[in-house]
């Protein structure tokens, strides 16, 4: 009778102690399950947030990449007129500036139209062989080794071609150059031949040439 009760007391513990442990079991995988889901939320919040940061850097940077881009804009724009006029001013002559969409004419030349590739007598710097690709920019950005016309400015006086200058204020591979030009006749390659200024004026050049 003992040994039956021993036995069944000890068949209850084990039982207990299953049970017990069964319930251990059962509440560190709630517990394990738990901690795995937070750290799953966790997990995904700081992502979500690397993901919100790391598009507001690219953002940033477009920003600025753009901002680098573009070279040239109103403000510049009015400081060369400002400047060109004062410097007419100075050398008693009147500039006036031109566009694609109002073309002035130089020595019959429209200005700056005229000396694109296709024009009436192509863009040439310093000697008529050497051709050179020239395009309008309303920002001064464009393609490379061309010449991102942003501003074009022509003065003729009242004796005809004996004294005609024409300037074109550009970007070139991201630097700023001012092209000017008195030629008053025709050329063996028709072309219209500038060249580089030796001052700088906002950024551009700008003298007479000289």
């Amino acid at each position: 009778m003992k040994k039956q009760v021993i036995y069944l007391a000890t068949t209850a513990l084990l039982t207990l102690g299953l049970a017990a442990c069964s319930s251990g079991k059962q509440e560190q995988a709630k517990t394990s399950s738990s901690q795995k889901t937070s750290q799953v939320k966790k997990a995904s919040h700081k992502k979500a947030e690397q993901k919100s940061s790391s598009s507001q850097s690219a953002k940033k940077q477009a920003e600025t990449k753009n901002q680098q881009a573009s070279v040239w804009d109103q403000s510049k724009s009015q400081q060369l007129t400002t400047f060109m006029t004062n410097w007419g001013y100075t050398m008693q002559q009147s500039y006036q500036a031109y566009s694609p969409q109002n073309p002035g004419k130089f020595m019959g030349i429209p200005i700056p139209t005229g000396i694109y590739p296709d024009g009436l007598a192509p863009l040439a710097i310093n000697e008529p062989a050497n051709k050179q690709t020239a395009a309008w920019s309303n920002d001064g950005t464009g393609p490379k080794n061309t010449y991102n016309i942003v501003a074009s400015y022509v003065y003729h006086n009242d004796l005809g071609a004996i004294d005609v200058y024409a300037y074109l204020f550009a970007f070139y591979n991201g630097k700023p150059v001012a092209l000017v030009t008195n030629q008053n006749e025709a050329n063996t390659e028709g072309t219209t031949v500038f060249k580089e200024t030796a001052r700088r004026q906002s950024g551009l050049c700008a003298n007479r040439g000289r």
